[in-house]
């Protein structure tokens, strides 16, 4: 939603004639996308045989969806409860060579000043608070029923100046908990969002169709990732993953996301990988990568796309190895 950053936005159904010709069926075939929140990223999958859609995003947990007659129905029996997190890109094979199609979901990572958890999970908080017509966002941690404010106080009183006569230090902003700084009606009929978890994860499916989630090794954890490229890279016939992220259009106090450079990691077979440091591979991807895609042709040529930077191409002119050069 333009200038209204935490709304939900509609996520749309459009189905084809076989002629070019779509229409809008979200209504019939999946009534609750008109809500569903920040979707960024989603595939289609297999469980059990059956075709179903995977959807993640920002500020929400994974949802998986059977499509049944037609309809997509939500899978209610996936654990993914308590991982609400900032998802950006999906990607999916089988890599616990059990026949079944697992998903690897790129997120923010765990290299950053926000530290989310199932005890204390990151909340924004949205709404018109000084009801000038515009949406204001305020990020606060949840500690039992309060929220703490993680919005720096002269960021806050950006957006709302009449705070200014209420806190003239930052002594006396400090200790506040949310519901002291505004009234409780208002914040009655604020909109919260929160995440549990900013792990970029592996969810693994079992013979029963019930997906478990296994974070990625910590190497995989020190940047934001916005594409999972799976591939066998090293000729053992296993899937291994090679990610790429960055976000370098961070504020100051939070720091910019630049610890990715292309990080390889080979799979054991099990769902579980080896990390394979990049002097060992010998690709160092510096930027903000935003996808990976082999080109057509003999050669194993990659190509990487990147924003405000030239694109590259990197070509595989030998098996990777586990281990050390």
């Amino acid at each position: 939603m333009p200038f209204a950053y935490g709304v939900p936005a509609a996520t749309k159904v459009f189905i084809n004639d076989g002629k070019g010709k779509f229409r809008d069926e979200t209504a019939a075939r999946a009534p609750g996308f008109e809500q569903l929140g920040l979707v960024t990223t989603g595939l289609v999958t297999e469980v059990n045989g059956q075709q179903a859609v995977l959807l993640a995003g920002e500020w929400m947990a994974p949802q998986l969806y059977l499509i049944q007659e037609g309809k997509l129905q939500l899978d209610e029996r996936q654990p993914f409860g308590d991982w609400s997190g900032w998802y950006f890109t999906a990607s999916q094979a089988d890599l616990s060579g059990n026949g079944r199609m697992d998903i690897v979901l790129g997120a923010q990572g765990l290299n950053s000043r926000l530290k989310p958890s199932t005890e204390r999970p990151l909340v924004m908080v949205v709404n018109d608070f000084d009801q000038n017509g515009s949406v204001e966002q305020v990020f606060t941690y949840k500690e039992g029923s309060k929220h703490v404010p993680i919005t720096l106080k002269h960021e806050l009183e950006r957006q709302l100046p009449y705070l200014k006569k209420r806190y003239l230090k930052y002594s006396a902003y400090n200790n506040q908990y949310l519901e002291d700084i505004f009234e409780p009606a208002l914040l009655e009929r604020s909109l919260y969002k929160e995440v549990q978890s900013f792990a970029s994860i592996v969810l693994l499916q079992g013979e029963d169709g019930i997906f478990r989630v296994q974070p990625l090794p910590r190497e995989a954890q020190k940047s934001r990732i916005f594409s999972v490229l799976i591939d066998d890279f090293n000729d053992d016939g296993i899937p291994d993953l090679l990610l790429g992220g960055n976000l370098y259009g961070v504020k100051p106090e939070m720091g910019k996301y630049d610890a990715s450079f292309g990080e390889l990691f080979l799979g054991k077979g099990d769902g579980t990988f080896d990390f394979v440091p990049n002097r060992v591979h010998g690709m160092r991807l510096e930027g903000d990568v935003r996808h990976l895609h082999w080109l057509p042709g003999d050669k194993r040529q990659l190509l990487v796309l990147r924003n405000q930077a030239p694109t590259q191409v990197w070509e595989q002119v030998k098996v990777v190895e586990r281990g050390n050069p």
